[in-house]
């Protein structure tokens, strides 16, 4: 069992949402998610593992994000940690917008030296105020999401980004319990 801090930043409040799922399914794998927002996120010291989530606009994190990434680098470089980032839906689809945000992603890691051990990408969702009325009216009632916006988040591939942290995790704390009960001699 491990205890993991989920941190995340919002701005329409579906990143929250992946991350209560991530911590939902942390949980069901026999872990202590803590889910916090990046602006009151803890000290890691007594965390063994971190996630971080991050909406991304303009194919970047929102500054709360990196800021903390940058902030937190050397923590975060020294236990077990996941990313996973939200992008609209038109942006997630769209090779152009990926291929930004993976160019913005490798600076950001090089910068801070924090090299996540699973990352992934997911849909988030488009705001009733950047689609048309034709389509609120054909999709109202089979949204998942509140009623302000459309979701199209793929909650099998969270669920796989879960299970690949998890399957990582229990690597990384069966070589920690190997190297405590052989340690190094001098």
């Amino acid at each position: 069992m491990a205890e993991v801090l989920i941190v995340y930043a919002t701005e329409l409040g579906h990143t929250r949402r992946i991350a209560e799922r991530v911590a939902s399914e942390m949980r069901s794998a026999g872990h202590q998610p803590s889910v916090v927002s990046s602006d009151a996120a803890p000290e890691l010291d007594r965390f063994d593992a971190v996630i971080v989530g991050a909406p991304v606009r303009t194919s970047v994190f929102v500054p709360a994000i990196e800021d903390y990434a940058r902030d937190h680098a050397g923590d975060l470089a020294g236990r077990p940690s996941a990313l996973f980032s939200v992008c609209a839906p038109d942006d997630h689809d769209d090779r152009g917008c990926r291929d930004a945000l993976d160019a913005y992603l490798r600076t950001l890691l090089q910068e801070t030296g924090w090299h996540p051990d699973v990352i992934a990408s997911f849909a988030g969702v488009r705001p009733y105020t950047h689609i048309g009325l034709a389509h609120r009216v054909l999709t109202a009632g089979a949204s998942q999401a509140a009623d302000h916006e459309v979701g199209a988040t793929d909650w099998d591939a969270v669920s796989g980004f879960v299970e690949a942290f998890v399957h990582h995790l229990q690597r990384a704390q069966r070589a920690q319990a190997v190297s405590s009960a052989h340690p190094a001699s001098t």
